[in-house]
């Protein structure tokens, strides 16, 4: 395999050719996850002591939504995973158009030279419903792994969330409800738990990046040799066998460049956030104030789905270039 004719080929087509860029920019709406940069930062302010909240945080202790909670909060963690998996199922229904259009136009670039919307929304429709199985499927170890980790974390973290909300609305004068005694039990605990977590977690990344790369290959045997469910898992993990050593390099490259990528764009965003929303914080009632904070959030959105578009039509078009060259190879 020439990897560097890969990697020249995936660029060409992804720059050149702006119509994958609609199916790259829903796939980045809808969390496809392989272009969309993080931004991952903590404000790090604490209020002192003695220092009274802020009034809308102040208003947010007394809801009667967060004394219910406190309550009882099975009902709200019920809700809260049953919207989550609603979410889940569109975002994936929608990523997986979007993917298996964007595989079907490279491929229709490499044969053709050219492609076109409608030709990719017919590819990624009459698709659709095999890779989404594909997607369904080999997300069912992350989500074992992670009810294992909810499973092993609730006891202690939610004991400990609790004390912490009614430690703050006792701050402000709130009427605390005759349970409100701690029920945290302790550091011991934590520090127990913290191995099995720690473990999981170990386990989770690892099973969760062999699934994705597995899921990226397959996709593209469901979409570009018209296999089904199984027989495109089959064949991607035949392919990524032979070809290991370059879903490698390729794995490596893509972390290399989203890390780069949100660290640049995450600096002056971080410098924004963190002087609106101390100016906010200190004067909540100034109009200014959310205008500003509103306003650098509406960049920041963009700012984001324009680089997570243009990163996602790289990534699809750089792993269906991979693939092609991969099952060339594999079957010489």
């Amino acid at each position: 395999m020439d990897y560097t004719r890969v990697l020249k080929g995936a660029f060409e087509i992804a720059w050149r050719h702006k119509a994958i860029w609609l199916f790259a920019f829903i796939a980045t709406v809808f969390g496809a996850g392989d272009g969309s940069p993080r931004f991952r930062y903590s404000l790090g302010y604490r209020f002192p002591a003695d220092e009274a909240l802020p009034q809308p945080f102040s208003d947010i202790l007394s809801s009667p939504l967060v004394r219910s909670f406190l309550e009882n909060p099975v009902p709200f963690f019920a809700a809260f995973s049953a919207l989550a998996l609603v979410f889940w199922l569109v975002g994936t229904i929608a990523r997986s158009f979007a993917r298996g259009a964007m595989i079907a136009m490279v491929d229709e670039v490499e044969r053709s030279g050219a492609t076109s919307i409608q030709s990719g929304a017919r590819a990624g429709t009459r698709t659709l419903a095999p890779v989404v199985g594909v997607s369904l499927l080999l997300a069912i170890p992350s989500a074992v792994i992670l009810l294992g980790i909810v499973a092993l974390a609730m006891p202690v973290f939610y004991p400990l969330v609790k004390d912490v909300l009614s430690s703050l609305a006792a701050q402000q004068g709130f009427p605390q409800p005759p349970s409100a005694e701690s029920q945290y039990p302790g550091f011991e605990a934590l520090s127990a738990l913290f191995p099995a977590l720690f473990c999981l977690l170990c386990v989770g990344w690892l099973i969760g990046l062999v699934t994705t790369t597995l899921e990226k290959l397959s996709i593209r045997s469901c979409v570009l040799e018209s296999l089904g469910v199984l027989g495109s898992i089959r064949r991607g993990w035949t392919v990524g066998l032979k070809n290991i050593g370059y879903v490698i390099i390729t794995l490596i490259l893509f972390a290399i460049l989203m890390f780069v990528v949100s660290l640049v764009v995450a600096i002056p965003m971080m410098a924004l956030s963190f002087a609106s929303l101390m100016s906010l914080v200190r004067d909540p009632q100034h109009a200014m104030n959310w205008s500003v904070i509103l306003t650098g959030a509406a960049c920041g959105l963009v700012i984001s789905a324009v680089i997570g578009t243009l990163l996602s039509s790289l990534v699809e078009t750089t792993w269906t270039m991979l693939y092609m060259a991969g099952a060339s190879h594999s079957s010489a």
